[in-house]
């Protein structure tokens, strides 16, 4: 072994052109957009790349023509087990002012769909494996690299992985932070309300009863009861949770007062906030609603998205190592804090994986117009996730031994 210190090992036109070659490949969520092709051609890519340095890997089938790529190093000893985490679809491109597919290089940033959230974590933990490899490290415990489908819709890879016989002590999630440690985040809630109502011809809409118009008090009332309540609480390292209503339809068309109208609600939560908690604070406001309407036919479906919040302490032996390990390579000094989105680290998390998260880029960059990622940083993080690995084995295998 050369050295396991591996500050300035790292080529930036090497990690350029990798994260180029993932950007370049379309892997927008299929349902976040029905003509995008999912994430089969950059699951090859990624398996034809760990071949090519010399890492094992298996095609995990999750949904259809959607697999995860699991790529393993073996371990010398019965040492700790690291996995290294990052999704590989992106959101969709209908407000990109850029090429999306087109990586382009201009004063060390590179820019395209998927380059911040997340190709740009997963391009520098490729790195981290080739450079483990490259220089031969002694690993105590196997290393894994799970490249997975679907976080950007309903976390269906992470979770498919989760539920397999892998055995993960603890690891990283990769989301861009700035090279800074996020040891607690918010987590997901989702659900619809519908309103109905009864259709009638629009020239005399007084014999119906219009479904938007019931749902305009519903909207009403979440504004005005269920937004206070979230700002009534909060959590020191990732504030209030938050309430949006981001979705509305109703109606057929214009000359047909609507029956139905229904709003999909996303809530953001705080750790130690809980899915039934919250839930019942939502039928008691619509409970009210209705005694006050007894003409309201209003409706709460089951959620259909969760996502537990996460929260890890400081104190954690792959938090310190990850942070030691930014210290002496980033070019910025590192923080440990909490972070206000959703990751894959609250499910490793809820089984009890001290997964913090960590990678290049600014989470501002995620899903916007003119997405890029320093590539600096993208170096900076392989390196860090390298040395990280090793520190961490190394600190745990000695903990056993003793």
């Amino acid at each position: 072994m050369k050295n396991t210190y591996f500050k300035g090992m790292v080529d930036e036109k090497e990690a350029a052109n990798l994260l180029g070659d993932l950007i370049s490949i379309n892997s927008v969520n299929p349902l976040q957009d029905t003509s995008a092709r999912g994430e089969k051609e950059i699951a090859l890519y990624i398996r034809d790349y760990l071949k090519n340095i010399g890492v094992k890997s298996i095609l995990q089938p999750v949904l259809d023509e959607r697999p995860n790529v699991i790529g393993i190093l073996d371990g010398k000893t019965r040492g700790k087990n690291f996995v290294l985490e990052a999704h590989m679809d992106t959101v969709k491109v209908d407000n990109m002012m850029i090429e999306p597919f087109s990586p382009r290089i201009e004063e060390g940033k590179i820019f395209g769909r998927g380059a911040c959230d997340d190709k740009g974590s997963l391009a520098s933990m490729l790195l981290a494996l080739k450079l483990l490899k490259k220089e031969n490290v002694p690993l105590k415990g196997d290393v894994y690299l799970a490249a997975v489908v679907d976080e950007e819709n309903k976390y269906r890879g992470v979770s498919h992985l989760l539920n397999q016989k892998f055995k993960f002590d603890a690891g990283i999630v990769g989301e861009p932070t700035n090279l800074d440690i996020l040891i607690a985040h918010r987590g997901c809630l989702r659900w619809r309300i519908t309103t109905k109502g009864v259709s009638v011809h629009s020239s005399e809409p007084e014999r119906g009863k219009n479904a938007i118009y019931f749902m305009n008090d519903v909207i009403f009332a979440i504004r005005e009861k269920l937004i206070p309540l979230c700002r009534e609480k909060s959590h020191p390292l990732v504030g209030s949770p938050s309430l949006s209503v981001n979705i509305i339809q109703g109606g057929t068309q214009v000359n047909i007062v609507p029956d139905t109208c229904f709003i999909e609600i996303d809530r953001r939560m705080i750790p130690g906030e809980k899915d039934e908690d919250i839930l019942q604070e939502v039928d008691a406001l619509l409970d009210e609603l209705r005694k006050d309407d007894v003409s309201l036919k209003v409706e709460r479906e089951a959620p259909f998205l969760t996502s537990p919040p996460m929260q890890i302490k400081e104190d954690e032996k792959i938090v310190q190592a990850l942070f030691g390990s930014a210290k002496d390579i980033a070019e910025t000094q590192p923080k440990i804090r909490g972070g206000r989105f959703d990751s894959d680290a609250g499910k490793f998390v809820a089984r009890r994986i001290p997964t913090p998260v960590f990678g290049p880029g600014d989470i501002a960059q995620a899903h916007s117009g003119n997405e890029w990622v320093k590539i600096k940083e993208v170096v900076q993080a392989a390196e860090i996730i390298a040395r990280t690995i090793v520190t961490y084995q190394v600190e745990s295998f000695l903990e056993q031994k003793f």
